[in-house]
């Protein structure tokens, strides 16, 4: 591994476990409050997705998928 590699390994390696805890919670909201993840202009593009299929083509960290499930 080259040395950005390595940086970006160490870095993740010091945050991953506080961002773990941050992400688990904020999931379990999303589900329930998808403002949470989903800005305004966000949710005013999507509308109503009761009963539509949706797609998410980046998932990141997938709390946006939470949140559209939610929403269904």
């Amino acid at each position: 591994m080259d040395h950005y590699h390595e940086d970006n390994k160490r870095g993740w390696d010091v945050t991953a476990e506080e961002w773990q805890k941050r992400v688990e919670k904020l999931w379990r909201k999303a589900y329930e409050d998808p403002k949470i993840v989903l800005n305004e202009l966000e949710l005013k593009y999507l509308g109503n997705v009761k009963e539509k299929k949706v797609c998410v083509l980046e998932s990141g960290n997938n709390l946006v998928v939470f949140a559209l499930a939610g929403m269904r």
